[in-house]
């Protein structure tokens, strides 16, 4: 009879189980067409869980959930991300010299969006923190920039990195054409209005100078950004079951948050491909994609894309 009830008890659990699936898996396909017939601007019911109020829950173990849930990898992730945004303009300040022989040391400016607990911000510094004036990061969640803080804190960074809550769809108006870069990494799923927060980027972006003394290069914005596979490979099927299945799992686990991590794979799922959201940056934010690049085999892991600001006509809804 004990072992008659415990087959009951695993067959009711695997039949709970298909069943949350199954939900999971309709509401996510509804969620995608609804992008595709309402275009990227947002991400309807997706953003209410993304906002900051859902990630001041998980803040107290959201580093930990990384490593994690990433094998160890997020921060070689987020590393790559960083000298893909940084390294042309880290080679021209090495490079350049101003009008009376001195190095361009300390004179750029990169902005961190969705900075999180500031792992790229204190990164960036760590690998280019020669070359950089200062590192700005900005999150819409309270308690991950609290956290933040005391990791730059203990860096003994406080003067180099400034951490501050905001929304990435209303940066400071004084921000215009202020920094030299930008990453944003694992945050464009959670805005709220996709293409307003992108073009705020846009405008906070250095723009080309029309002084021809100013060899800089072009500004750049760097997404980081976890998209399901959708490719043929074989092994896709098993990066997509652990997405589905075991990143709430290892959530509720550690956490004891089942339902923001959830939310974590429904948005990785109902984000678009990857060539509908690099001409989603070209029609709707005026953001040339100079490269795209995957950052596991078999695009089973992150995407990573590096776009540059092109002028604001080149953007259709930009022009209305």
């Amino acid at each position: 009879m004990a072992k008659m009830s415990t087959q009951n008890d695993v067959a009711a659990a695997a039949l709970l189980a298909v069943v949350l699936y199954a939900w999971q898996d309709r509401r996510c396909r509804r969620q995608r067409r609804q992008l595709q017939l309402g275009g990227q601007g947002g991400s309807g019911d997706l953003v209410c869980d993304g906002s900051g109020k859902m990630f001041d829950a998980v803040a107290p173990r959201y580093d930990l959930l990384n490593r994690i849930m990433s094998f160890g990898l997020d921060r070689q992730w987020r590393a790559e991300a960083i000298d893909a945004c940084l390294q042309p303009l880290v080679q021209w300040a090495g490079e350049a010299t101003t009008s009376d022989g001195q190095s361009q040391q300390q004179r750029l400016e990169l902005l961190d969006v969705a900075t999180g607990t500031a792992d790229v911000a204190l990164d960036a510094l760590h690998r280019h923190g020669r070359w950089l004036r200062a590192v700005v990061g900005v999150d819409a969640s309270e308690g991950m920039i609290a956290l933040a803080r005391q990791k730059v804190h203990r860096a003994a960074a406080d003067e180099r990195v400034q951490l501050q809550v905001g929304d990435a769809e209303s940066l400071p108006a004084e921000w215009s054409g202020r920094f030299d870069a930008c990453v944003i990494a694992f945050g464009v799923r959670n805005f709220a209005h996709r293409a307003a927060a992108l073009r705020e980027i846009h405008r906070v972006l250095r723009k080309p100078s029309t002084d021809h003394s100013d060899t800089r290069p072009p500004s750049r914005l760097v997404i980081l950004e976890l998209i399901e596979p959708r490719t043929a490979h074989p092994l896709a099927p098993v990066a997509r079951l652990f997405l589905r299945a075991g990143v709430p799992l290892l959530g509720a686990l550690f956490s004891g948050r089942p339902r923001e991590y959830l939310y974590l794979q429904r948005s990785a799922r109902a984000f678009p491909p990857v060539e509908s959201f690099v001409r989603f940056l070209s029609d709707e934010c005026a953001l040339h994609t100079l490269q795209v690049r995957h950052l596991s085999p078999f695009g089973l892991g992150p995407t990573l894309l590096v776009t540059t600001p092109a002028p604001l006509q080149d953007a259709k809804a930009m022009t209305t």
